[in-house]
């Protein structure tokens, strides 16, 4: 397989993380320049680190978080092919808003998307955890246990990352697009990292915020 094989891409994500948001953008940004299709499928963080040495602090974290990835989870299940378009409402009102996100206002802007006004209320009640954890389970199973998201799965190819800050945009965009496809085509490649030494940042120039 080559890059100009690649049509279709798997992407995992779990809507309480920045840093999978801002690597969304991006990812959305060379779906449109290079004609792309993604998938996206639910993950839970929460769900991924049950029974690890973690603390009770970033437990808490996880499970206060784990309500977006449960909405997904009921979106991904009943209308799999609106999920982009949930995921794009439900990172903007988390990551791209001042004012915390209300459940309630999630909820109501999954129902204008899909046009079904009970999804977001079965996903509440936990309707769909056994879906999540299907979707946590096969993002696990393409790169391994001892990662999060995101996740960008092509084929039977898959790699966490890239972690990004801010989100690269037009041609650099597409540079890191191939660079991170020709790494995951190399069997023996794992891993390139180096610290982070930014936080989180959303904003993308004006007119380039991308949309699925």
């Amino acid at each position: 397989m080559s890059i100009d094989d690649i049509r279709d891409v798997d992407f995992w994500f779990d809507p309480s993380c920045p840093w999978t948001w801002i690597t969304s953008r991006w990812l959305v940004s060379v779906a449109q320049c290079r004609s792309l299709s993604i998938t996206w499928h639910p993950y839970s963080l929460l769900f991924a680190n049950e029974g690890a040495d973690i603390s009770q602090e970033y437990r808490d974290h996880l499970a206060h978080g784990s309500v977006w990835s449960r909405l997904c989870a009921g979106v991904y299940e009943q209308y799999p092919d609106l999920l982009g378009q949930c995921y794009t409402r439900i990172g903007q009102m988390i990551h791209g808003s001042e004012q915390p996100a209300q459940v309630a206002q999630v909820v109501a802007a999954i129902a204008e998307v899909t046009g079904d006004a009970q999804v977001g209320q079965r996903a509440l009640d936990g309707g769909y955890d056994e879906v999540l954890r299907q979707q946590t389970q096969a993002g696990r199973a393409l790169v391994g246990t001892d990662v999060g998201v995101p996740i960008i799965g092509f084929g039977d190819r898959g790699i966490f990352g890239p972690v990004l800050s801010p989100a690269p945009t037009g041609q650099q965009a597409l540079r890191l697009w191939d660079a991170v496809v020709n790494a995951t085509m190399i069997d023996g490649f794992y891993e390139l990292k180096r610290t982070r030494t930014v936080p989180p940042i959303f904003a993308v120039p004006e007119g380039q915020s991308p949309q699925p």
